[in-house]
């Protein structure tokens, strides 16, 4: 029984340490500010019924509803100021993570169908709440929405390449040579794409590039495309 206690010691401390720190910021800003615990209380409700309907139509509804769907295909996305153009950013997870994280958690899941083990349970668990109640709230929603998760689908991904990995103190087979090449293969690609999109996500890069190494051809490709979204950060709005 103390094994199977275990077992889930590690996934309860990490929820309890959530826990802490959350009420723990809450709590000091109620005795900063001398606000009771029923205008705190209130103070959520007020949270909870913004970030429920803020920017909803009736009209876009359904697309609102169904926009984390669309999330999976990493579509490039393209902040924009209204008051110079020229600054932009491009907000996009890193696809050599990404897609191999959300094909792992899938994985994951049938895993924990089969043998349920209290990792993968919880990770599987903590990628659905952070993922699913996205769909039931009408408002606008973002792809960075989703920024949660991505550590969650990195280890998800990370535990994959890891099963494939050989074995330590048995023969290097030349079946194992290949998987560990194709390990090595796909970190270093990943890590190629990070470095080469670095100064687009961070928004180094202008109409009048001043990141020295940037290059015009990459630039381009991440040029406005009809799947750009203009999100106006100077004045909130979109259009």
């Amino acid at each position: 029984m103390a094994r199977g206690i275990g077992r889930y010691a590690a996934p309860a401390a990490l929820c309890a340490a959530a826990a802490v720190g959350y009420l723990g910021v809450w709590i000091a800003y109620g005795l900063q500010s001398g606000q009771e615990v029923s205008q705190l209380a209130l103070r959520h409700l007020q949270m909870i019924n913004y970030q429920a309907v803020a920017g909803g139509k009736p009209e876009s509804l359904v697309a609102n509803l169904l926009a984390p769907g669309r999330w999976l295909l990493n579509e490039p996305l393209v902040l924009a100021s209204r008051g110079d153009a020229t600054h932009w950013q491009l907000l996009m997870s890193n696809p050599l993570v990404f897609w191999p994280g959300v094909a792992a958690a899938i994985w994951v899941g049938y895993r924990v169908a089969r043998k349920r083990s209290a990792g993968e349970v919880f990770l599987l668990a903590s990628v659905l709440a952070l993922y699913l109640p996205w769909f039931a709230l009408p408002r606008i929603k973002y792809f960075y929405y989703l920024l949660p998760v991505l550590p969650l689908l990195a280890a998800a991904a990370g535990g994959g390449l890891l099963r494939l990995l050989p074995q330590p103190g048995l023969p290097l087979t030349r079946p194992a040579r290949y998987r560990l090449l194709l390990v090595v293969a796909h970190l270093g690609l990943a890590l190629a794409f990070w470095a080469g999109s670095f100064p687009a996500v961070t928004g180094m890069w202008r109409r009048e590039p001043r990141f020295p190494r940037s290059s015009p051809s990459f630039r381009q490709a991440f040029a406005p495309t009809p799947h750009q979204i203009d999100i106006w950060l100077n004045q909130g709005d979109t259009s």
